[in-house]
């Protein structure tokens, strides 16, 4: 199962974006390393949720070891 489907993870998504500031964010590009393990992926997917559902208009770089675990792993995203 993909975790961006799982409700309870969306949610949590949700409440970790409104005890960051994302100001300094805003319109960045950002390299994630890592990103198909556990921490580099949530944050990707918080990131990707802030660009969504909040216009935070970064670019996302996601990296890892092996790129089609990348590909697998976000393609929900279409990006």
């Amino acid at each position: 199962m993909n975790a961006t489907r799982s409700r309870q993870y969306i949610e949590g998504l949700k409440a970790v974006t409104k005890c960051v500031d994302w100001t300094q964010l805003k319109e960045r590009r950002i390299l994630i390393t890592g990103a198909t393990g556990l921490i580099g992926s949530a944050i990707v997917d918080l990131l990707m949720w802030m660009n969504k559902e909040e216009e935070l208009g970064a670019t996302i770089y996601a990296a890892s070891r092996n790129p089609e675990s990348v590909y697998r792993r976000f393609d929900p995203y279409g990006e």
